[in-house]
């Protein structure tokens, strides 16, 4: 299951992150951060969104060259390329790896519309990622959560 802000606005009064109108999105192309030939064909589809992917795309001992490949790629972004959305999918808070997902991808010259934080469990999740991403970045980004 999918939400955004709206939805989390109303289970998780300590949700803090703005809530933008829902941007309807029919399909995700999940595209490995760390290859960058998938990342540049990505972009020239028209597809409804781009999710940069840290978690299950990349294996563990290729989460910082994806992170690079991401910031490096935001970083020579030009703001007409991307057809639809543009998101990056975090690793779940239980790994101990998001907090450094956020800060290197949400430190960017050009940041993503969406921060997609998969394996949900609790409200303090939501409160915890929104804390983070508040901290690395000042612009309105959706949050789109899958729960388990």
């Amino acid at each position: 299951m999918m939400c955004t802000g709206t939805f989390l606005k109303i289970f998780s009064p300590k949700f803090k992150l703005p809530v933008r109108r829902y941007t309807p999105r029919r399909a995700l192309m999940y595209v490995p951060g760390d290859d960058t030939k998938k990342i540049n064909k990505a972009t020239s589809l028209e597809v409804d969104c781009i999710a940069l992917d840290c978690e299950d795309g990349v294996a563990i001992n290729r989460k910082e060259d994806a992170r690079k490949t991401i910031n490096q790629f935001l970083n020579d972004l030009k703001p007409d390329v991307i057809k639809g959305d543009l998101g990056i999918r975090v690793n779940s808070i239980d790994t101990g790896l998001c907090e450094e997902d956020l800060r290197s991808c949400l430190s960017a010259k050009n940041v993503p519309n969406t921060v997609l934080l998969p394996k949900v469990e609790t409200t303090e999740d939501l409160d915890w990622v929104s804390n983070k991403i508040l901290s690395c970045s000042d612009i309105e980004l959706d949050l789109l959560c899958l729960i388990v």
